[in-house]
């Protein structure tokens, strides 16, 4: 995927930092400076560098800074899997396509803010330049991947136990996704799904999780009772989904918009009923996305370092969102 040299969307939403579900309860919590520790920590060493999608994709963060409001860091991703880019030439109407090595891969990468000071809900607010690879949704697997390397330990019953943070990101409130659903059309819904593997299970083996996928392919405009049919099927399937565990599953909707911008949508409901939590799907929000333009310098899809004019930009967005 190519990106403009004129311009980037960001997303907005709330982050939370808290412990896993399997920690005991007297342990002490998990906070945002346990995550900008670890983020700091690994900052160019190889163990904070995380390989996926059959070693195919590696996601590692950079550029850690801060000041008095927020901490600012780089998210780079690599994919060997992005086809050698093609270029067109307007005066002599030829292209020609560039060679990409065996072992090279696309490197994109995407500013991150991220407030220093809860809002009254106790969640921080991020700010992620969108990129191909970099969504809520994959650097909330990488932060939470991070945060497993940093476990803290309480004593119970004279044995020290560890027990791992968590990190949650949810989308600031856009619009209904019944109202993204009536102008625009139902991409897909996917059902994901983690397993963390216990570390005695196979001792010979290094993985220590696993991710399932289910995506259902719809890609036209749908009436609310289509809508309604199609999630609760999908919340019917996610809560009998017995190989992942019942914390770690997500439901994630893609709505393509009249202007072809596709959105993503994580939909949640405590309702028994899988119908009702369909209904109450259609009332979720979508991460809030802001256009940032107007650069004197062309932008890149790789940096060296930290641009300050996107972060002066993400910055006045910061502060219309607080």
């Amino acid at each position: 995927m190519a990106l403009p040299s004129t311009h980037r969307w960001v997303t907005i939403g709330r982050l939370h930092v808290r412990n896993h579900a399997r920690a005991p309860e007297t342990a002490p919590q998990h906070r945002i400076d346990d995550l900008f520790a670890a983020l700091r920590a690994v900052e160019g060493q190889p163990e904070g560098r995380r390989n996926y999608l059959s070693d195919d994709k590696r996601m590692w963060t950079s550029h850690v800074q801060q000041d008095d409001n927020y901490v600012y860091l780089m998210i780079e991703v690599g994919d060997k899997r992005i086809a050698d880019p093609s270029f067109f030439d307007f005066q002599a109407n030829t292209s020609r396509t560039g060679i990409k090595l065996a072992t090279e891969g696309g490197h994109f990468c995407a500013h991150v803010l991220i407030a220093r000071q809860p809002d009254r809900r106790n969640k921080y607010l991020i700010l992620c330049e969108k990129v191909p690879g970099v969504q809520f949704y994959s650097l909330t697997a990488h932060l939470n991947w991070l945060l497993r390397g940093f476990p803290k330990s309480i004593e119970i019953d004279g044995a020290e136990r560890a027990y791992t943070g968590k990190v949650v990101i949810e989308g600031q409130q856009s619009r209904t996704l019944q109202d993204a659903i009536d102008q625009g059309s139902l991409q897909d819904v996917e059902l994901v799904g983690h397993k963390t593997l216990d570390a005695g299970a196979d001792e010979d083996s290094p993985v220590r999780e696993e991710t399932r996928q289910i995506r259902w392919s719809i890609k036209r405009r749908v009436s609310r009772e289509e809508a309604v049919k199609v999630f609760s099927d999908a919340f019917t399937k996610l809560r009998g989904w017995t190989p992942v565990e019942g914390e770690e599953r997500h439901l994630l909707v893609r709505i393509k918009s009249k202007d072809n911008q596709i959105k993503t949508s994580e939909i949640t409901s405590d309702a028994e009923a899988a119908d009702e939590a369909a209904r109450e799907a259609l009332e979720s929000t979508f991460y809030l996305n802001e256009i940032i333009k107007d650069f004197d310098e062309d932008l890149t899809q790789s940096y060296s370092d930290l641009r300050q004019d996107v972060l002066n930009k993400m910055r006045a967005l910061a502060v219309r969102g607080e």
